[in-house]
């Protein structure tokens, strides 16, 4: 009887422990920055092997898809070889319609581009997660669906203090995430851009 009452005094205990942990972490988790809330404007540059949809009004037989190759080039009938690294949709957009006009090959041209496969744009994610690694960008992918890919955090992470490293024309800048608020419900999820770096560090308890 008394060894029994030793072992509900033992587990009574550690309930009690692991409870002041858990709010213990709560308590240290800030809410997602308000520059990560919603959904961001990234910079979707075309490169190497991505693939786009090209639509040209009018023109069914030059309308479809096309895959630019390992070096970022494209070839688009009566335009020839386009190099569309670094280039936008909407900047590539015009120069097949400059080039059809320069041409005179089709009298006042509209062109539209779409993404279809942004196969040169990547995210990486580090840190306390089964698969680290480098994983291709898509639009719409949030931070939980990134980790998800790497595996899901290990047992030694620190959900709460999740780093994440953006750069823009602005520059480089670092912000910590509470995955674990966002896992909980307490904070949206953040959508991630092209170049995305995530960080899982060790947790201290």
């Amino acid at each position: 009887l008394q060894t029994r009452k030793m072992r509900r005094s033992w587990l009574t205990l550690a309930l009690f422990v692991l409870a002041v942990l858990a709010m213990a972490a709560t308590c240290n988790e800030r809410p997602v920055p308000r520059s990560l809330r919603g959904t961001p404007t990234c910079p979707l540059a075309l490169g190497p092997e991505d693939v786009v949809t090209i639509r040209v009004f009018g023109e069914e037989q030059l309308s479809g898809d096309y895959q630019a190759d390992t070096e970022g080039h494209l070839d688009f009938p009566f335009v020839g070889r386009i190099n569309i690294r670094g280039k936008t949709n909407t900047s590539l957009a015009e120069h097949i319609k400059v080039a059809l006009i320069e041409g005179e090959l089709i009298n006042r041209p509209q062109v539209s581009v779409l993404i279809k496969e942004h196969n040169s744009a990547r995210i990486s994610i580090d840190g306390r997660v089964a698969r680290p690694g480098s994983f291709p960008f898509q639009t719409g992918l949030t931070l939980v669906e990134a980790l998800s890919l790497a595996g899901g955090m290990t047992p030694l992470a620190d959900r709460s203090r999740v780093r994440l490293t953006r750069t823009t024309g602005d520059g480089t800048a670092t912000v910590i995430v509470p995955v674990s608020a966002i896992y909980d419900g307490r904070e949206p999820d953040v959508r991630l851009c092209p170049g995305d770096a995530a960080y899982v560090p060790e947790s201290v308890l």
